[in-house]
């Protein structure tokens, strides 16, 4: 073979392994681009396996992140950052009353969102976000809206099953006398996972002829956790009863009732 041939030949197989390093530093790069977002237990990528730094929220996102906040509003945050978050202040409330569970002093701001009518109760309460602050300062946030979800896809509407496959470590509380219409006829259920700072909701949803996650609630790890900051248990009961429990055990509302000398 030729000089001149070998001087070609050299050449052509330098380009095709330049292509060839080229094409794989793309992939790589995307690669790493794509996992750098994490991704809901409905994608290909588990959220357990994303670090918690990239579960943070940012005010772009409508995440709602166990023990830290919603939406990009944190616990600890302000009145203020409250408001530029979610929009237009709704309704605001001070509560100072003396109860028997002897809860702080807070206040509420509630957020509604006229435009996501997903919950089946909106026209008796609507829907959105409520805010309560104790000491001016962003103590438990409450969502009741589908646009709002976990980073395992948790929301509005979501089974108690589906709860159940992400958090497991649940205490169960049932919240007697809280029954009416707007509830579906029955008491509110609440399964709570203390150590992460979440709480969620359970509703009878006559639709489905079912429980429903009605709301999500983030709270500081590790604390107490009262459904707005309180149960006013001169009208309401707060017991606890098995974990993962839909229905408070047979007897124990009208127990409650004897007790407490109602009706």
């Amino acid at each position: 073979m030729s000089a001149g041939n070998l001087y070609i030949q050299d050449r052509v197989m330098k380009k095709k392994f330049f292509r060839a390093f080229i094409f794989a530093l793309v992939c790589a790069s995307a690669w790493l681009f794509e996992d750098s977002f994490p991704r809901t237990a409905f994608g290909q990528k588990s959220v357990l396996k994303t670090s918690r730094a990239r579960q943070r929220n940012t005010p772009k996102t409508n995440l709602i992140i166990a023990g830290q906040g919603a939406g990009g509003l944190l616990l600890g945050d302000s009145r203020e950052k409250s408001i530029a978050r979610f929009g237009r202040l709704d309704t605001e409330y001070d509560y100072n009353l003396k109860t028997k569970f002897n809860c702080p002093a807070r206040k509420e701001l509630r957020f509604l969102d006229t435009k996501d009518e997903t919950n089946p109760f909106f026209m008796d309460y609507g829907n959105g976000a409520w805010v309560f602050l104790i000491d001016d300062q962003v103590a438990q946030i409450k969502i009741q809206s589908e646009k709002f979800k976990t980073p395992e896809g948790l929301t509005v509407g979501s089974t108690p099953q589906q709860v159940r496959r992400f958090y497991r470590n649940i205490r169960t509380f049932v919240e007697l006398n809280s029954q009416c219409e707007c509830t579906g006829g029955r008491n509110l259920i609440f399964w709570v996972d203390r150590e992460r700072g979440i709480a969620f909701e359970f509703q009878y949803w006559r639709d489905a002829k079912a429980r429903r996650l009605s709301s999500l609630f983030v709270f500081k790890p590790n604390t107490e956790f009262l459904p707005e900051g309180c149960v006013y248990l001169e009208t309401q009961g707060w017991r606890e009863i098995a974990p993962f429990s839909l229905e408070a055990p047979r007897g124990m509302q009208e127990e409650w009732e004897r007790e407490n000398n109602i009706y």
